[in-house]
């Protein structure tokens, strides 16, 4: 997990530098290796990091996916806070 959730964290600074290409390659990696051992909380996060990336680039269908997914794991593993920030992107 300790992989996946550095991943996540170097796609959000760089999303927080306008970085989107190196941010978008971070959470694709987080994405892969939570997946990869079930870790659906991390994969919820990561979900609304690549929403955000997909809404910053004005992909707003494909973010609207991302979130929804998003969503979905995060109720399933009872994580009410990424779970509200979820319903909130897809408020956006």
């Amino acid at each position: 997990m300790e992989h996946g959730l550095c991943a996540d964290g170097l796609g959000a600074q760089a999303t927080s530098r306008g970085d989107y290409d190196k941010a978008t390659a971070f959470s694709e990696q987080s994405l892969a290796l939570s997946r990869e051992i079930g870790d659906d909380w991390l994969s919820g996060i990561t979900l609304i990091n690549l929403g955000e990336l997909a809404r910053l680039r004005g992909d707003d269908a494909h973010a609207t996916r991302l979130y929804e997914e998003s969503l979905l794991l995060l109720q399933r593993v009872g994580d009410r806070l990424f779970g509200r920030i979820a319903l909130d992107d897809l408020g956006r």
